[in-house]
């Protein structure tokens, strides 16, 4: 038996409403171009019967099929531009609703952040609907990281994403994992972003990094360091914060004082 049929939210159907109320200057102008659109669907046909007739009649008369080919064109194209509009209205209210989530998150409100996000993941166009899912993953790991590691690894999964977003999602499932994990499950997860020229190769060297040294592995630590000094995409700011963990490492660990 499949499931019922989702409702919107509630928070959702205020934040719509909301919308429309603000952007009623032009709502309610679409809304009357696109009863025009309807209206002269309707009235086509009559029209087009008028101009033509019976299909036999008009192969006597002989009408000039151009003016058949400009009648058809001409709500072709209405349709085009009312389906056009639409699009772009659609676009406007998930951006729309997708910074009315990131408010919500920055007030502390995860539980409403979370059921906006939720909705623009099921209804959104592709670009909202993945920010969405990384957003929601990002909520999901305030109160219960197993969830987010979860949500990252699915992100990752999905090979849609394109290389550049699932390995984003990899990095930040490791993030998330960092702590709690060992050396080597940490490598597992990172290792498909350390060849050289990757975007997040350098970020995932600093964490392995971090973890050496939180190990007291000054030796592998600094190796990790090093290669991102060394290596022309790393970003400046990176550089400079492997800088600074290098004069840990060559610090090297600290003994307590009797």
């Amino acid at each position: 038996m499949s499931d019922p049929p989702r409702k919107p939210s509630i928070s959702s159907q205020r934040w719509i409403l909301g919308y429309l109320m603000r952007e009623k200057a032009v709502f309610l102008p679409s809304l009357l171009a696109l009863l025009f659109t309807a209206l002269l669907s309707l009235a086509f046909p009559y029209f087009l019967k008028e101009l033509v007739g019976n299909p036999s009649d008009a192969l006597r008369r002989s009408v000039d099929p151009a003016l058949i080919a400009a009648a058809v064109l001409v709500v072709a194209l209405t349709g085009a531009y009312r389906w056009y509009q639409q699009d772009e209205h659609k676009a406007e209210i998930a951006g729309g609703q997708f910074e009315a989530a990131l408010e919500a998150s920055r007030a502390g409100k995860s539980a409403e952040a979370e059921a906006l996000l939720t909705d623009l993941v099921q209804g959104a166009g592709s670009g909202y609907r993945d920010l969405a899912r990384f957003r929601v993953a990002s909520e999901m790991g305030l109160t219960s990281p197993e969830k987010a590691i979860k949500a990252f690894d699915e992100l990752a999964a999905d090979a849609q994403l394109g290389p550049l977003l699932q390995g984003l999602a990899r990095l930040r499932a490791a993030y998330l994992v960092a702590d709690s994990a060992s050396m080597d499950e940490l490598k597992a997860r990172v290792e498909p972003l350390l060849p050289a020229g990757g975007a997040w190769g350098s970020s995932a060297r600093e964490l392995l990094g971090l973890k050496a040294l939180k190990a007291n592995d000054f030796e592998g630590a600094g190796k990790y360091f090093d290669a991102i000094m060394t290596e022309d995409a790393a970003p400046q700011a990176l550089k400079q914060r492997a800088e600074l963990y290098l004069s840990l490492v060559r610090g090297g660990a600290v003994s307590a004082k009797p």
